[in-house]
């Protein structure tokens, strides 16, 4: 008879994911339509210019495991403290590491209300400060703890968020956006680069006049010491 050998065995622990993925790509959360990458750019790019330092980590559509050993999730949006340049594909959070400050959530059509109102009561349970739920085109919904610890849900348009360091905001044709990244309202989809072709164009022209004015003043300078 062969001698019994005790073999440790290291099976690799699967939990579950409460985001939608492709067959094969279950590590890769799933952008659902272009209004929805629209709204994920429009929030991580404002994120990143407002919020992002040293010592922030703004996350979009990243994969996060967070502590309480539930589903891994992947917010639209996440602002995690002290991890900045630290994070890549996805943030598996340990007993020592921070819970991001904020998440956003950004309504796809597999979403209900059900749904996303129990994901951020769970954000907040695992140390998230405050969850918004963006309802493209609708509004904006904000979960945050009360004083008492209950976990209370109300409307975000309109009111400033530190956080992010944002405004949920509507212009003048109700049409839902932030306010205000370098100073302006901006939709989700807006062309920020042609902003900085026609910001660089200005700044040409005006470089173009000083030095006309510069050129007319050398000329009338040169016309009194010859008189």
């Amino acid at each position: 008879m062969l001698p019994r050998v005790r073999y440790h065995s290291y099976v690799a622990v699967t939990r579950a994911r409460d985001y939608p993925y492709l067959p094969g790509e279950e590590d890769n959360p799933l952008v659902e339509s272009a209004r929805h990458l629209e709204w994920i750019f429009l929030l991580f790019q404002a994120a990143r210019h407002t919020v992002a330092d040293r010592t922030a980590a703004v996350l979009g559509n990243v994969r996060w495991v967070p502590a309480d050993g539930g589903a891994e999730v992947a917010p639209d949006l996440m602002v995690v403290p002290g991890r900045s340049g630290a994070i890549d594909r996805s943030y598996d959070q340990g007993p020592d590491d921070p819970a991001p400050v904020v998440c956003v959530e950004v309504v796809s059509r597999s979403n209900t209300r059900a749904e996303l109102d129990s994901k951020a009561m769970r954000y907040l349970a695992n140390g998230v400060s405050e969850a918004f739920i963006v309802w493209p085109d609708e509004g904006v919904d904000r979960w945050a703890l009360d004083q008492t610890g209950r976990p209370v849900m109300t409307d975000a348009v309109g009111r400033y968020v530190a956080s992010l360091d944002l405004t949920f905001a509507r212009d003048g044709q109700d049409r839902l956006g932030i306010c205000c990244p370098a100073g302006r309202f901006v939709l989700p989809g807006a062309d920020t680069y042609a902003w900085l072709a026609q910001e660089t164009s200005r700044a040409d022209n005006a470089d173009r006049k000083a030095d006309t004015e510069t050129a007319r003043a050398d000329t009338e300078a040169a016309r009194a010491d010859t008189e």
